[in-house]
């Protein structure tokens, strides 16, 4: 099997939506997300985007969101986009019932990547 970063290199030539960097980033996340789960090999889309959601907190903070769309990444479907061209160039398995439409519901990214730093709301006058 090619080296990941050769093939990565490749998938963004061929796909120009995703640079490199969004791949390596994807590959790091995976792993956090094993790591979240404790298991190794396969994970559900909804495993894999908690832990690209905690991963990106957790590199980026308050700036996930923007290095996100910066590599052109704007909802859990282009996550669900990079996965499954990895998958096709043989670096991510894939079993029967996975589909790239597992990818769509996904989280809202406003709600994922603004929202943790986003000041408390007031407390209203005679509220609890």
């Amino acid at each position: 099997m090619e080296p990941f970063e050769n093939t990565v290199e490749a998938l963004a030539r061929r796909d120009r939506r995703y640079p490199a960097e969004a791949y390596l980033f994807l590959r790091d996340a995976f792993e956090h997300a094993q790591w979240i789960h404790s298991r190794q090999g396969h994970l559900t889309a909804a495993e894999l985007l908690e832990g690209l959601r905690q991963h990106a907190l957790k590199q980026f903070g308050p700036m996930a969101m923007w290095v996100l769309s910066e590599w052109g990444i704007h909802s859990c479907a282009d996550f669900g986009n990079m996965v499954f061209n990895l998958i096709e160039a043989g670096h991510f398995g894939r079993r029967p019932q996975d589909r790239i439409e597992d990818f769509s519901p996904g989280f809202d990214f406003h709600e994922a990547f603004r929202s943790p730093y986003l000041p408390p709301a007031p407390a209203t006058p005679g509220g609890p």
